[in-house]
Protein backbone atom coordinates (compact mmCIF):
# COMPACT_ATOMS: atom_id res chain seq x y z
CA UNK A 1 0.00 0.00 0.00
CA UNK A 2 1.13 3.80 -0.20
CA UNK A 3 2.64 4.09 3.04
CA UNK A 4 5.57 1.17 2.28
CA UNK A 5 5.46 2.31 -0.91
CA UNK A 6 6.41 6.41 0.28
CA UNK A 7 8.72 5.36 3.31
CA UNK A 8 10.38 2.97 0.32
CA UNK A 9 11.34 6.04 -1.74
CA UNK A 10 11.93 9.04 1.10
CA UNK A 11 14.79 8.03 3.45
CA UNK A 12 15.57 10.20 6.71
CA UNK A 13 18.86 11.74 5.85
CA UNK A 14 21.11 13.09 8.64
CA UNK A 15 22.35 16.27 8.26
CA UNK A 16 19.43 17.00 5.23
CA UNK A 17 17.96 19.68 7.53
CA UNK A 18 21.28 20.72 8.93
CA UNK A 19 22.23 24.99 7.63
CA UNK A 20 25.30 25.98 6.14
CA UNK A 21 27.91 27.07 8.75
CA UNK A 22 31.52 27.31 9.59
CA UNK A 23 33.07 24.33 11.42
CA UNK A 24 33.43 25.12 15.27
CA UNK A 25 36.12 27.36 16.45
CA UNK A 26 38.74 26.61 19.21
CA UNK A 27 37.54 28.99 21.35
CA UNK A 28 34.12 28.64 21.21
CA UNK A 29 35.35 25.24 22.06
CA UNK A 30 36.95 26.20 24.93
CA UNK A 31 34.19 28.60 26.16
CA UNK A 32 31.31 25.92 26.20
CA UNK A 33 34.01 23.51 27.98
CA UNK A 34 34.60 26.02 30.69
CA UNK A 35 30.49 26.63 31.22
CA UNK A 36 30.02 23.17 31.90
CA UNK A 37 32.60 22.50 34.13
CA UNK A 38 32.03 25.40 36.37
CA UNK A 39 28.29 24.40 37.05
CA UNK A 40 26.72 20.92 38.70
CA UNK A 41 22.98 21.25 37.84
CA UNK A 42 22.32 22.40 34.40
CA UNK A 43 18.86 23.29 33.18
CA UNK A 44 18.93 22.22 29.62
CA UNK A 45 16.39 23.41 26.87
CA UNK A 46 16.70 21.80 23.39
CA UNK A 47 14.83 22.48 20.12
CA UNK A 48 14.66 21.49 16.86
CA UNK A 49 17.93 21.98 15.86
CA UNK A 50 19.13 19.00 17.89
CA UNK A 51 16.71 16.98 16.01
CA UNK A 52 17.80 17.74 12.48
CA UNK A 53 21.09 15.89 12.31
CA UNK A 54 18.52 13.00 13.20
CA UNK A 55 16.98 13.97 9.50
CA UNK A 56 13.86 16.03 10.73
CA UNK A 57 13.50 19.55 9.78
CA UNK A 58 12.79 21.91 11.78
CA UNK A 59 10.53 25.21 11.12
CA UNK A 60 13.03 28.58 11.04
CA UNK A 61 16.94 27.63 9.98
CA UNK A 62 18.01 29.97 6.75
CA UNK A 63 17.53 28.32 3.33
CA UNK A 64 16.40 24.27 5.09
CA UNK A 65 13.51 25.45 7.70
CA UNK A 66 9.95 24.60 6.46
CA UNK A 67 9.21 28.30 6.78
CA UNK A 68 12.26 29.33 4.04
CA UNK A 69 11.09 27.02 1.28
CA UNK A 70 7.52 27.10 1.25
CA UNK A 71 4.90 29.18 2.85
CA UNK A 72 3.71 26.17 4.57
CA UNK A 73 2.12 26.57 8.20
CA UNK A 74 1.18 24.27 10.79
CA UNK A 75 -2.27 23.44 11.85
CA UNK A 76 -3.44 25.49 14.74
CA UNK A 77 -5.34 24.34 17.63
CA UNK A 78 -8.24 26.48 16.94
CA UNK A 79 -8.78 25.23 13.24
CA UNK A 80 -8.24 21.56 14.24
CA UNK A 81 -10.78 21.93 17.29
CA UNK A 82 -13.82 23.58 15.08
CA UNK A 83 -13.54 21.48 11.70
CA UNK A 84 -13.96 18.33 10.68
CA UNK A 85 -12.26 18.66 7.54
CA UNK A 86 -9.76 19.79 9.19
CA UNK A 87 -9.09 16.99 11.40
CA UNK A 88 -9.70 14.74 8.42
CA UNK A 89 -6.77 16.71 6.80
CA UNK A 90 -4.28 16.50 9.71
CA UNK A 91 -4.77 12.85 10.09
CA UNK A 92 -4.54 11.73 6.30
CA UNK A 93 -1.49 13.41 6.57
CA UNK A 94 0.01 11.89 9.16
CA UNK A 95 -0.76 8.77 8.59
CA UNK A 96 0.97 8.58 5.44
CA UNK A 97 4.42 10.42 6.78
CA UNK A 98 4.14 8.20 10.28
CA UNK A 99 5.96 5.04 9.08
CA UNK A 100 8.99 7.74 7.84
CA UNK A 101 8.02 9.75 10.81
CA UNK A 102 8.25 7.12 13.83
CA UNK A 103 11.15 5.56 12.70
CA UNK A 104 13.69 8.63 13.22
CA UNK A 105 16.45 7.81 15.39
CA UNK A 106 18.23 9.80 18.06
CA UNK A 107 21.71 11.35 16.65
CA UNK A 108 25.07 11.50 18.69
CA UNK A 109 24.20 14.78 20.24
CA UNK A 110 20.69 12.80 22.11
CA UNK A 111 22.86 10.08 23.28
CA UNK A 112 25.61 12.72 24.94
CA UNK A 113 22.70 14.09 26.65
CA UNK A 114 21.26 11.44 28.08
CA UNK A 115 25.57 10.46 29.20
CA UNK A 116 25.66 13.88 31.16
CA UNK A 117 21.86 13.59 32.75
CA UNK A 118 22.82 10.18 34.02
CA UNK A 119 26.12 11.25 35.60
CA UNK A 120 24.11 14.00 37.39
CA UNK A 121 25.47 17.33 35.09
CA UNK A 122 22.17 17.86 34.07
CA UNK A 123 19.19 18.22 36.32
CA UNK A 124 16.57 19.21 33.77
CA UNK A 125 16.10 18.03 30.19
CA UNK A 126 13.59 20.15 28.93
CA UNK A 127 12.89 19.29 25.48
CA UNK A 128 10.80 21.35 22.69
CA UNK A 129 10.16 18.74 20.45
CA UNK A 130 7.69 16.01 20.17
CA UNK A 131 9.73 13.81 18.39
CA UNK A 132 10.26 11.22 21.47
CA UNK A 133 14.13 11.03 20.73
CA UNK A 134 15.79 11.87 23.99
CA UNK A 135 13.87 8.97 25.00
CA UNK A 136 14.39 6.85 22.99
CA UNK A 137 18.38 7.41 23.83
CA UNK A 138 17.92 6.87 27.02
CA UNK A 139 16.47 9.99 28.78
CA UNK A 140 13.31 8.75 30.07
CA UNK A 141 12.87 11.48 32.75
CA UNK A 142 13.02 14.25 29.78
CA UNK A 143 9.98 16.98 30.03
CA UNK A 144 8.39 17.28 27.08
CA UNK A 145 7.19 21.06 26.96
CA UNK A 146 5.08 20.71 24.07
CA UNK A 147 4.20 16.87 24.36
CA UNK A 148 4.04 13.89 22.00
CA UNK A 149 2.93 13.20 18.33
CA UNK A 150 3.75 8.94 19.78
CA UNK A 151 0.66 9.39 21.85
CA UNK A 152 -2.99 9.92 21.01
CA UNK A 153 -6.47 10.89 23.11
CA UNK A 154 -10.10 11.24 22.46
CA UNK A 155 -11.42 14.57 22.76
CA UNK A 156 -14.45 12.61 24.01
CA UNK A 157 -14.11 9.97 26.81
CA UNK A 158 -10.31 10.95 26.84
CA UNK A 159 -8.98 7.57 26.13
CA UNK A 160 -5.22 7.41 25.75
CA UNK A 161 -3.27 4.96 23.36
CA UNK A 162 -0.16 4.86 21.53
CA UNK A 163 -0.18 6.64 18.00
CA UNK A 164 1.43 3.22 17.01
CA UNK A 165 -2.12 1.43 17.81
CA UNK A 166 -4.08 4.51 16.52
CA UNK A 167 -1.96 4.01 12.93
CA UNK A 168 -3.32 0.02 12.99
CA UNK A 169 -6.49 0.95 13.39
CA UNK A 170 -6.52 3.91 10.25
CA UNK A 171 -4.59 1.13 8.20
CA UNK A 172 -7.77 -1.40 8.75
CA UNK A 173 -10.33 1.58 7.22
CA UNK A 174 -7.90 2.91 4.99
CA UNK A 175 -7.49 -0.09 2.69
CA UNK A 176 -8.00 1.40 -0.57
CA UNK A 177 -6.13 5.15 0.57
CA UNK A 178 -3.34 5.16 -2.00
CA UNK A 179 -3.23 8.63 -2.78
CA UNK A 180 -0.54 10.67 -5.08
CA UNK A 181 2.07 12.50 -2.81
CA UNK A 182 3.84 15.24 -4.73
CA UNK A 183 5.78 16.77 -2.11
CA UNK A 184 7.21 13.98 0.55
CA UNK A 185 9.14 16.43 2.17
CA UNK A 186 8.94 15.20 6.44
CA UNK A 187 7.75 17.63 8.75
CA UNK A 188 8.63 18.63 12.24
CA UNK A 189 4.73 17.40 13.21
CA UNK A 190 4.70 14.10 11.17
CA UNK A 191 2.80 16.14 8.49
CA UNK A 192 3.14 15.92 4.98
CA UNK A 193 1.15 17.75 1.71
CA UNK A 194 -1.80 16.18 0.33
CA UNK A 195 -4.26 17.63 -2.17
CA UNK A 196 -7.77 18.13 -0.81
CA UNK A 197 -9.37 16.09 -3.12
CA UNK A 198 -7.26 13.03 -1.91
CA UNK A 199 -7.82 13.95 2.04
CA UNK A 200 -11.48 13.74 1.49
CA UNK A 201 -11.21 10.34 0.50
CA UNK A 202 -9.28 9.22 3.72
CA UNK A 203 -11.52 7.40 6.44
CA UNK A 204 -11.14 9.04 9.94
CA UNK A 205 -12.41 6.35 12.61
CA UNK A 206 -14.09 7.55 15.99
CA UNK A 207 -12.50 6.82 19.31
CA UNK A 208 -12.31 3.15 19.64
CA UNK A 209 -13.41 3.53 22.99
CA UNK A 210 -17.17 5.70 23.34
CA UNK A 211 -17.34 5.43 18.99
CA UNK A 212 -18.32 9.20 19.38
CA UNK A 213 -14.94 11.27 20.20
CA UNK A 214 -11.98 12.02 17.46
CA UNK A 215 -8.65 11.37 18.45
CA UNK A 216 -5.80 14.20 19.36
CA UNK A 217 -2.07 13.74 19.25
CA UNK A 218 -0.81 14.69 22.62
CA UNK A 219 0.84 18.08 21.43
CA UNK A 220 0.82 21.45 22.36
CA UNK A 221 -0.60 22.64 18.75
CA UNK A 222 0.19 25.83 17.61
CA UNK A 223 -2.04 28.50 19.17
CA UNK A 224 -2.51 26.22 21.82
CA UNK A 225 -1.36 26.91 25.96
CA UNK A 226 1.17 24.58 27.64
CA UNK A 227 -1.12 23.73 30.55
CA UNK A 228 -0.58 26.15 33.85
CA UNK A 229 0.42 23.31 36.00
CA UNK A 230 3.13 21.83 33.78
CA UNK A 231 4.61 25.22 33.67
CA UNK A 232 4.84 25.69 37.26
CA UNK A 233 6.83 22.25 37.76
CA UNK A 234 9.54 23.36 35.16
CA UNK A 235 9.36 26.69 37.05
CA UNK A 236 10.15 24.61 40.73
CA UNK A 237 12.79 22.38 38.19
CA UNK A 238 14.66 25.57 37.72
CA UNK A 239 15.07 26.45 41.74
CA UNK A 240 17.16 23.36 41.82
CA UNK A 241 19.41 24.28 38.76
CA UNK A 242 22.73 26.69 38.79
CA UNK A 243 22.89 27.29 34.82
CA UNK A 244 20.55 27.23 31.77
CA UNK A 245 22.13 25.92 28.32
CA UNK A 246 19.70 26.26 25.09
CA UNK A 247 20.57 23.81 22.51
CA UNK A 248 19.01 24.01 19.14
CA UNK A 249 16.48 26.39 19.90
CA UNK A 250 15.77 29.61 18.23
CA UNK A 251 13.55 30.49 21.58
CA UNK A 252 10.85 32.22 18.91
CA UNK A 253 7.87 30.71 20.86
CA UNK A 254 7.15 32.14 24.63
CA UNK A 255 6.80 28.37 26.07
CA UNK A 256 10.30 28.01 26.02
CA UNK A 257 11.64 31.77 26.24
CA UNK A 258 9.70 31.87 29.55
CA UNK A 259 12.32 29.60 31.04
CA UNK A 260 15.72 31.56 29.72
CA UNK A 261 13.64 34.66 31.43
CA UNK A 262 13.33 32.71 34.91
CA UNK A 263 16.72 31.87 34.68
CA UNK A 264 17.63 35.81 34.06
CA UNK A 265 15.37 36.38 36.59
CA UNK A 266 17.25 34.27 39.35
CA UNK A 267 20.49 35.55 37.76
CA UNK A 268 21.26 31.94 36.55
CA UNK A 269 24.17 32.30 34.03
CA UNK A 270 22.76 30.95 30.42
CA UNK A 271 24.63 29.54 27.78
CA UNK A 272 23.20 29.24 23.93
CA UNK A 273 24.82 27.17 21.23
CA UNK A 274 22.76 27.35 18.08
CA UNK A 275 23.56 27.87 14.07
CA UNK A 276 21.04 30.50 13.83
CA UNK A 277 19.76 33.86 16.14
CA UNK A 278 17.43 33.52 19.25
CA UNK A 279 15.43 35.63 21.15
CA UNK A 280 17.76 34.94 24.03
CA UNK A 281 20.92 35.91 22.56
CA UNK A 282 20.92 39.33 25.02
CA UNK A 283 20.49 37.55 27.62
CA UNK A 284 23.20 34.98 27.74
CA UNK A 285 26.34 34.97 29.11
CA UNK A 286 27.65 33.57 25.40
CA UNK A 287 26.14 32.22 22.26
CA UNK A 288 28.01 29.78 19.95
CA UNK A 289 27.47 29.49 16.66
CA UNK A 290 28.02 25.65 16.01
CA UNK A 291 26.32 22.31 15.00
CA UNK A 292 25.33 20.70 18.49
CA UNK A 293 26.92 17.31 16.54
CA UNK A 294 30.24 19.04 15.71
CA UNK A 295 31.00 21.07 19.35
CA UNK A 296 29.13 18.26 21.99
CA UNK A 297 31.10 15.59 21.25
CA UNK A 298 34.29 17.18 22.27
CA UNK A 299 32.76 18.72 25.87
CA UNK A 300 34.49 16.39 28.75
CA UNK A 301 32.53 16.06 31.39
Amino acid sequence: MCVRNISHTFKLVPNRFVPTHEHVLKNDVTLLQDFIQSYAKLFVITGAGISTESGIPDYRSKGVGLYSQNSYQPMRIKEFLSSSQAQRRYWARSYIQWPIFSSSQPNQSHYILNDWFSKGKIHTLLTQNVDELHKKAGTLEAIELHGSVHKVHCLNCQKQMSREAFQIILDSVNIEFSPEVRDVKLRPDADIYLEEDEVSRFILPKCPSCDIGIMQPNIVFFGANVKKEKVEQIYEKINYCDSILVLGSSLQVFSALRFVLRGKERNLPIGIVSLGPTRGDNLAKFKIVARLGEILPIIKI
